[in-house]
């Protein structure tokens, strides 16, 4: 028989933060009898805290732990620890002081000292666990944005995979966007008529469709902009391609980046021009179960 573990989860929206917090709880699950009490958070004003810590009373027992992730669920996890005296866990680094919460997972790239309440991992936990039903013949092209850290461009995107996919034309591809990614990008790859190359919006997937899709794929690229979803694809154990785009910084992100290609996770895009091959990652990731054993062994 498993111990029953109650979680009160606190959820800010955000595909991304939730998907960490999913993650979490699934590997969990695997040493306990999960039953979770989800709350949306947002943002956190005196009245909507209180309305929502009376919603936790008549809704829920008591939990054994409080979990969220994103900056609009620290206050509200915060005030139910008052009310309930149970501990939190806090994924990503938080913006209120570390010391504030009971266990605080944090990826190695934010260079924070490790103590008793900080659970390092490599990358971003993710809901994505090691794929067994992978088809060498199924390729996906994950696609990021720009942003602050990264100067998009449309046209050296397509390029690449043009160069991918008649390259490996014995693959079929699906290419994917995401909400950072321009409105122009997909239209363009879709008008290079490539036989073997399919488009799909993200905005017309389902809940799901990544997670299926990457576990099915044995050849995976993704733009180096976007740091979660190639830990999505490492976690899948794909071997996995990074398509270039331009830097406009070099930060903690980068370094991480250049370090996962040095250790032969990744094999960048000029290097696979050059004629390096795409290699399985040197070991499993699955971080989501790492912290989740933890937990059981030393934690809870």
């Amino acid at each position: 028989m498993k111990r029953k573990l109650r979680i009160w989860l606190f959820k800010d929206g955000k595909l991304g933060h939730e998907k960490q917090t999913l993650g979490l709880i699934q590997a969990l699950k695997e040493f306990f009898d999960v039953d979770t009490t989800t709350y949306q958070t947002s943002t956190s004003t005196y009245k909507k805290i209180k309305r929502l810590l009376c919603a936790t009373s008549q809704k829920a027992k008591k939990p054994d732990l409080i979990l969220g992730a994103g900056h609009q669920t620290h206050i509200p996890m915060l005030a139910a620890r008052l009310k309930t005296r149970t501990r939190i866990v806090v994924l990503m680094k938080p913006s209120l002081p570390k010391s504030w919460f009971d266990l605080v997972v944090v990826p190695k790239h934010d260079n924070i000292q490790p103590h008793s309440g900080i659970f390092i991992t490599n990358g971003a936990i993710t809901d994505q666990r090691l794929s067994t039903c992978q088809q060498i013949n199924r390729g996906l092209v994950l696609l990021g944005g720009p942003s602050k850290h990264y100067e998009w461009n449309t046209i050296s995107i397509t390029d690449q995979i043009k160069t991918i996919a008649t390259g490996g034309k014995d693959i079929v591809w699906t290419v994917t966007n995401s909400r950072r990614t321009p409105n122009t990008t997909l239209p363009a790859i879709a008008s290079l008529c490539l036989s073997n190359v399919s488009v799909k919006d993200h905005k017309n997937t389902g809940a799901n469709w990544l997670q299926h899709t990457l576990a099915k794929s044995a050849t995976v690229w993704v733009s180096e902009d976007s740091i979660s979803m190639i830990y999505e694809s490492l976690s899948s154990g794909a071997k996995i391609g990074l398509l270039s785009v331009p830097r406009t910084t070099h930060n903690k992100l980068s370094k991480n980046i250049d370090q996962l290609i040095d250790d032969g996770w990744l094999t960048a895009y000029s290097a696979w021009c050059d004629g390096a091959p795409l290699t399985t990652a040197p070991e499993p990731l699955d971080e989501a179960r790492r912290l989740a054993e933890w937990m059981n062994d030393s934690w809870l």
